[in-house]
């Protein structure tokens, strides 16, 4: 299928499409209403405002500077850092035998392997107007396919000008039997002179065949000015192995919407992750792993860390369908709330459709230990420092389970940044 068929498939959909209310489950605690969605996407495409953000060159910043500053870059060995600039690609370093990159424009024919489609109805162009509009607006696909004998590293970062009002990042992740793969993904704000609101609408769709191992990480650093919608799915066939993680510490709102399939018999999905919402900041996180094979095995562990008027919304579903025998899960979310005013929603759910399987979750809410406030204190150590301390012991606790030793440094620094250690 042509990419071009799929926009304007988009393109016919998601005028006609509503926007989300909370009347809808998914919705029920993200406050878009509070927010001028016609002026911040609709406004701007019916006065023909250029697809794509209206840019076609990189403002005079140093990119790597700005990634480097806000721990972003990593300095581990990798194969390449590919920067995604309004349907354009720059590559630092060498691409590795092995890796892909296709970057299929409006128009082209698509010169990578199909993507299987999901069945989670959040990721449906049909049923959600921002990705049918995403469908229709990105200017081009990026497509990273890894043949059976890689294993090397790749990082995406996808940069956004202070000045650009919608963007529309689009990427698909497919490794064949065998390969392996570890790809870091960073959505960020160029320094500048900002605009009223960026709007940006995101998806990374990922494809693991038959033994096929993933160790993915996306860390979102977008500006207090963004609103921000992304969607990231997963299919696993047999036996393949995904190890994921996400950050949140940018946007004014952003909603993530996870999906993984564990499709394929023995496979397996691990997802961690953290935010830290300050200010008046809304961050969501919606997960579900969806066991369809048996022997299947997932994980979740998610952290948020809520300051000042801010407020965090975790939604967590574990689905045991009837053909995941002996399948083993289990989910939490745990939150550490740090004014009276912040406020942090959790709702870990299970559907188990089949016997003989193991499920477990949970989820905490609540402020510092007081006892180890009270043992850091009679050390000396005062109750500001003392709290940040436990803070941060609190986030990296998710930040361990990441596999990638340079990315757990970088999150280190990104959680010690926001927490008032640095």
């Amino acid at each position: 299928m042509e990419m071009q068929k799929v926009s304007n498939m988009g393109g016919d959909l998601w005028r006609s499409l509503a926007w989300p209310s909370q009347q809808e489950e998914s919705w029920r605690r993200t406050p878009v209403y509070r927010f001028p969605l016609d002026k911040i996407f609709t406004d701007l495409l019916d006065k023909g405002f250029s697809a794509w953000g209206g840019k076609k060159s990189l403002p005079d910043v140093d990119v790597i500077e700005h990634l480097q500053k806000n721990h972003l870059w990593t300095d581990q060995q990798k194969a390449a850092d590919i920067l995604v600039w309004n349907g354009e690609i720059s590559i630092l370093g060498d691409l590795p035998e092995g890796l892909a990159v296709h970057l299929v424009s409006q128009g082209e024919a698509r010169s990578c392997p199909p993507m299987p489609t999901v069945s989670s109805l959040s990721f449906q162009p049909k049923q959600n107007r921002f990705l049918a509009m995403q469908k229709s607006q990105a200017r081009a696909l990026l497509c990273l396919y890894a043949d059976g004998d890689f294993q090397d590293s790749v990082t995406v970062h996808h940069i956004i000008a202070a000045d650009q009002a919608l963007a529309w990042p689009q990427v698909e992740v497919i490794l064949a039997k065998g390969s392996q793969l570890s790809l870091i993904e960073t959505f960020s704000t160029l320094p500048g002179a900002l605009v009223e609101y960026q709007g940006l609408v995101s998806s990374t769709e990922i494809y693991c065949q038959a033994g096929a191992l993933l160790q993915y990480y996306a860390l979102q650093h977008l500006s207090a000015q963004a609103i921000s919608f992304h969607h990231l799915s997963a299919l696993l066939e047999k036996e393949a192995q995904l190890d994921s993680g996400i950050a949140q510490v940018g946007a004014r709102l952003a909603k993530w919407f996870v999906s993984i399939e564990l499709q394929g018999e023995a496979s397996q999905s691990r997802l961690h992750g953290f935010s830290t919402a300050k200010a008046n900041q809304h961050l969501d996180m919606e997960a579900e792993q969806i066991h369809k094979a048996p022997r299947t095995k997932s994980e979740l562990m998610y952290k948020n860390a809520i300051y000042d008027r801010a407020v965090t919304n975790f939604s967590g579903l574990l689905r045991m369908e009837k053909g995941a025998v002996f399948a083993d899960a289990n989910q939490v979310n745990k939150n550490i709330v740090l004014s009276p005013k912040a406020k942090a929603h959790t709702a870990p759910k299970l559907e188990i459709l089949v016997d003989e399987v193991a499920c477990s979750h949970g989820a905490t809410v609540g402020d510092v230990d007081p006892e180890s406030l009270f043992y850091l204190e009679s050390r000396g150590i005062a109750t500001e420092e003392a709290q940040r301390l436990l803070v941060q012991g609190f986030l990296e606790d998710a930040i361990a389970l990441t596999p990638l030793e340079a990315v757990r440094s970088n999150l280190i620094s990104v959680a010690a940044k926001r927490v008032g250690l640095q």
